[in-house]
């Protein structure tokens, strides 16, 4: 969609990766997420870690970065296009656990309390960046002032609190921007 000229601008979870990176230019990290797991409440496997992950069968996203890592480490991958799909197998016992970007199975947590839980900590390192034209670095240059400012004067804390602040902790170390020059 950036490439074509579909759009200008792609704030989302995106992950900054080198290969994306080749392609588009990225102001941020503004937000850096982890591969998680979810499992129900209850948690019978007694899941605890992403070790606990090896030859069981996990549900993730499609095409994401999740798919790659958990067949990397050996797990029984099924990978479905929507996060309810991967709640649906959890709930009927075909997956002991949805493993995803700790931003993903936030929500479904406070969506559904006292069904799910995140257990463990994240396992991969995800800078979710503001993606733009590959060449454009001034207004890259501009995103990144803006999100520094918004730390220094609270709007970035406030804007964690009102959304998942109930259930990640701001990050201690602030936002490290990448100011790379191409």
């Amino acid at each position: 969609m950036l490439n074509d000229g579909e759009v200008d601008i792609v704030i989302a979870t995106y992950t900054i990766t080198h290969q994306r990176r080749e392609e588009l230019g990225f102001a941020g990290p503004y937000f850096t997420a982890g591969q998680s797991i979810l499992t129900g409440w209850y948690n019978e496997s007694l899941v605890r870690s992403e070790y606990d992950l090896i030859d069981e069968p996990v549900c993730t996203l499609e095409d994401s970065v999740a798919e790659e890592e958990l067949q990397w480490m050996g797990a029984d991958v099924t990978a479905r296009s929507s996060v309810d799909d991967c709640l649906e197998m959890l709930d009927d016992g075909d997956v002991v656990a949805f493993s995803a970007d700790n931003t993903y199975l936030v929500g479904v947590v406070q969506e559904n309390p006292g069904e799910y839980r995140m257990v463990g900590e994240p396992f991969t390192y995800e800078p979710y960046g503001i993606a733009i034209d590959v060449d454009d670095d001034n207004f890259r240059m501009w995103l990144n002032d803006l999100l520094e400012t918004a730390y220094d004067d609270g709007r970035y804390e406030q804007a964690w609190t009102s959304t998942i602040g109930d259930t990640l902790e701001i990050p201690e170390e602030g936002l490290e921007i990448d100011r790379y020059v191409r």
